[in-house]
């Protein structure tokens, strides 16, 4: 068996780091480009995300300041599908 420098084995890391980094955001760009609208209505988002969220979560992050921007309609709230991405994006942590 051939050894395995601390060299390699850090650079591993990082390239699957990257492999992660660069896959979650090409998901997360694919979940828009086959979104039919340019907005995402707040009771729309579990279908957006394949349910990865909850249209209560993201009144309760809005109520807190910490949901994304959003526009209002009346009594419909929706985000702007390029600003959900961003957050998402920013929220999102990759596990080993």
């Amino acid at each position: 068996m051939k050894p395995v420098s601390i060299e390699n084995l850090i650079s591993l890391g990082k390239s699957m780091a990257d492999f992660r980094e660069k896959n979650t955001t090409s998901i997360l760009k694919t979940l828009a480009d086959a979104w039919h609208s340019p907005l995402v209505a707040r009771k729309e988002v579990d279908k957006f995300s394949g349910g990865l969220l909850n249209p209560r979560t993201m009144s309760n992050l809005d109520c807190n300041g910490k949901g994304p921007p959003r526009i209002r309609l009346g009594r419909c709230i929706a985000y702007p599908t390029v600003d959900l991405i961003k957050w998402m994006e920013d929220r999102m942590e990759v596990l080993k």
